[in-house]
């Protein structure tokens, strides 16, 4: 029996794993089409219809050095169209991929503290 920690769940954009990232999520559904039987018509019956898959990720904004843009390139992100990938660290056969739509990018910036930052990504087509 492994134990998986939150520091397993790692998102890759194209590739490259997201730097800094503090937490990641990773979301699939599948749609219910609400359907009757005819031998009890009256009970609501559903069928699985088509999928959707979503990933989160929050992170630190870290510049490679002081001439590096990273907000600049984060923003730059969103409306583009990305492989994700992502796997838990440990396990050989765990992994998954697919085309995604960067679809926000939030930046929050509180005196004492470090820059935070989130990114939605939504899935067009499946996951392999």
């Amino acid at each position: 029996l492994i134990m998986l920690q939150g520091r397993n769940l790692i998102i890759a954009v194209n590739g490259s794993t997201i730097a800094a990232a503090k937490s990641c999520s990773v979301d699939v559904q599948a749609d219910t089409i609400k359907v009757s039987d005819p031998t009890d018509g009256q009970w609501e019956h559903s069928i699985v219809g088509r999928m959707s898959w979503s990933v989160s990720v929050s992170q630190l904004i870290v510049a490679a050095s002081s001439s590096a843009a990273p907000l600049k390139s984060a923003i730059q992100r969103v409306g583009q169209t990305y492989t994700l990938s992502f796997e838990c660290s440990g396990l050989s056969n765990d992994h998954m991929s697919g085309q995604a739509h960067c679809k926000s990018f939030k930046a929050t910036g509180t005196m004492g503290n470090l820059v935070a930052a989130s990114c939605e990504f939504e899935g067009t087509g499946p996951l392999s």
